[in-house]
Order: structure tokens, then C-alpha cells, then sequence
């Protein structure tokens, strides 16, 4: 089914769902379309460019090859849709939603997406380069060879998503959200991704030499052999985290938390480990070579063969910590008991007794 242009018009501007019908190639350029519902519609090879697209929702609808550059699509909803190949170069997409569409080669290039939504869709090949994007959300989706080149992401959620093969190429990354995703292999040296949250994330084998990781949260998160040398981590946490192998060579990672992580055979010679909490760490074969580590904390931790030669203690405590090295326990700067942690072992083991006689 067909219709002329008078008709489309008076269908829309009645508030009409449009249903089934074709505008293949069809010149819809600088319409209005606001609020409109379309279902089953082929747009395939149509111009939409400058389109009002605001508050509209398609569903079950084609756009392969598409053009809407420069369109108007706030809170616009797109459900089950084919849009491969589509153009929305510097298109106005603020609160726009795509579920569960193929999106694949699509190009929005220096769109403004603040706040969009993608969620279980195939994104790959994507181009989201110079994107206006904070507060994005991806999540389920398809995110193979997607290129963020020059975007602004700040604040956005990357949720389980597989990103080894993602471009974040001078990207703006502070407090994204990369929880749960995979990030094995990636290189973001140099960037900056201050408050950022890789909780349960993997980052095995990635580069993050020199970045800004000022108050990330790594929480139980894979970073086995990753390269974090000369990175900036003040009250960075790896709680829970596995960092076995991991390169913190120079690192800054003062007031940090290493609480029950594995840093066995991991590296932190000269790096600045002062006022951090390693309780419960698995530190075996790490080096501490050089580093500092005034009033750092390794109460409870597994120094198996960890190096310490020329590191710098300064009430460095190491109760109960467990050690094959002697002499550690008894360099100047170190505290082999921890007296207030001592009385809280008392008084815990005096109400267990008195709660179990």
C-alpha cells in the first residue's frame, strides 16, 4: 500500500497509526512526524533529513540505508527495526530509545545523544565518532568494531557488554559505568577515566599505562597481567579484585583498597602504596621493590616471597600478616602487631565465648 504525500499528512497530523505501508525512497525531508505511531512501514532508502521525528515510535519498521541527518528525534522510540546502513550525522537524538534493532554500519557522527538508550541491539560497525553522548546506556547488545572516536561519555553505562574490539580513541570516559563488561586487550593509556566503576568487569591483559583512575572502583574485577604502570589511583579500590601479574611499576595509588584481592606476582616497584588497606590480600611473589608505604596496611595478607627491598615503611602494618621473610616484620618502619586491632580480637573472641560457654 501507497500513499501521497496529502494523505501521509493528514494521517499524521490526526494522530492516525500508520500501518504496513510503503515509503521506500520516499522524500520525507524537514517533515514533521512528531508523535506519530508507524508499524510495519518500509522507510528503506528514504530521506529523512531534518525530520521531526520527536516522541514518534516505530516498531517492526525498515530504514536500511536511510537518510536522517540533521533530524529532530527526542525521545524518539524505535522497537524491532532494521536500520542498517542509516545516516543520522548531527541529528538531535536526546532520550532517543532503539530495542532490539539492527543498527549495523549505522553512522552518527557528531549526534547529540544525551541520554539515548540501546539495548539487545547489533551495533556493529557502528560510528558514534565526536558523539554529544553523557548518560548513554548500552546494554545486550552487539558492540563489535563500534567506533567512539572523540565522544563524550560522561556518565554512561556500558552493562555486560563484550568491548575488546570497541574504538575509545581520545574519548571523554570519566564515571562511565563498564560494569560486567569485557575490556581484555583494550588500550586506554593515557586517558582519563577518573570515577570510573569496573565492577566485576574483565580487563585481563589491558593497557592502562598512565591513565587517570583517581577513585575507580574495580571491585571484583579481572585484571590478571594488565599494565597499570605510572597510572594515577588515588583512593582507586581493587576489593575483591585479581590483579595476578598485573605491571603497577610507578603507580600512584595512595589511600587505595586492596581488600581479599590476588596481586600474586604482580608489580608495584616505585609505586606509592601509602595509607592503602591490603587486609586479607594475596600478595605471594608481588614486589613492593622501592615502593611507599607509609601507614599502608597489610594486616592479614599473604606475603609469601613479596619483595620489599628499599621500600620505604613508615608505621607499615603488618599484623598477622603471614611472611617467609624474617627480617620484614622487623625493618624500621614496621609494626608486626597492630595494638588496637589486637584488643578488637580479644573482645571478639570474649563474646564468642560468652555467646557459645
Amino acid at each position: 500500500m501507497s500513499l501521497t504525500d496529502e494523505q501521509l499528512r493528514e494521517l499524521v497530523d490526526n494522530g492516525v497509526p500508520i500501518l504496513k505501508i510503503s515509503l521506500k525512497e520516499r522524500d520525507l525531508r524537514d517533515w514533521n512526524l512528531s508523535g506519530a505511531l508507524f508499524e510495519g512501514v518500509d522507510f528503506t532508502g528514504a530521506q529523512l533529513d531534518g525530520a521531526r521525528l520527536d516522541e514518534s515510535v516505530f516498531a517492526n519498521c525498515c530504514f536500511d540505508r536511510a537518510s536522517m541527518n540533521e533530524c529532530y528525534g527526542n525521545a524518539v522510540f524505535f522497537n524491532t527495526c532494521v536500520m542498517a546502513g542509516t545516516q543520522w550525522r548531527q541529528s538531535l537524538l536526546f532520550q532517543a530509545k532503539w530495542h532490539e534493532c539492527d543498527v549495523r554500519d549505522a553512522d552518527f557522527d557528531h549526534a547529540m545523544m544525551d541520554e539515548t538508550v540501546f539495548i539487545g541491539c547489533r551495533l556493529a560497525g557502528v560510528r558514534y565518532t565526536g558523539v554529544q553522548g553523557r548518560e548513554m546506556t548500552f546494554m545486550k547488545s552487539d558492540m563489535e568494531r563500534v567506533d567512539f572516536s572523540q565522544a563524550q561519555l560522561f556518565k554512561s553505562t556500558l552493562f555486560g557488554l563484550d568491548l575488546k574490539t570497541v574504538i575509545f580513541h581520545k574519548a571523554s570516559l570519566v564515571n562511565v559505568i563498564w560494569l560486567q563488561s569485557d575490556l581484555s586487550g583494550q588500550n586506554l593509556q593515557g586517558q582519563d577515566l577518573e570515577r570510573g566503576v569496573f565492577t566485576e568487569a574483565i580487563l585481563d591483559g589491558m593497557c592502562l599505562a598512565s591513565a587517570n583512575l583517581v577513585q575507580a572502583a574495580f571491585k571484583s574485577a579481572s585484571v590478571k597481567g594488565a599494565d597499570l604502570r605510572s597510572s594515577k589511583g588515588q583512593f582507586i579500590v581493587f576489593a575483591d579484585a585479581d590483579l595476578s601479574g598485573a605491571r603497577c611499576d610507578a603507580a600512584q595509588f595512595a589511600q587505595s583498597v586492596f581488600v581479599d584481592a590476588i596481586t600474586d606476582d604482580a608489580s608495584f616497584v616505585d609505586a606509592n602504596l601509602s595509607m592503602s588497606v591490603w587486609h586479607h590480600a594475596s600478595a605471594r611473589q608481588c614486589r613492593f621493590d622501592r615502593a611507599q608505604l607509609d601507614h599502608t596496611d597489610f594486616s592479614y595478607a599473604d606475603l609469601y616471597q613479596a619483595r620489599f627491598d628499599d621500600a620505604r615503611l613508615n608505621r607499615t602494618r603488618f599484623h598477622r600478616a603471614l611472611s617467609d621473610d624474617l627480617n620484614l616484620k622487623r625493618r624500621a618502619g614496621a609494626l608486626e602487631k597492630d595494638p588496637e586491632l589486637y584488643e578488637a580480637e580479644l573482645w571478639s573472641e570474649t563474646q564468642r565465648a560468652r555467646a557459645f560457654p
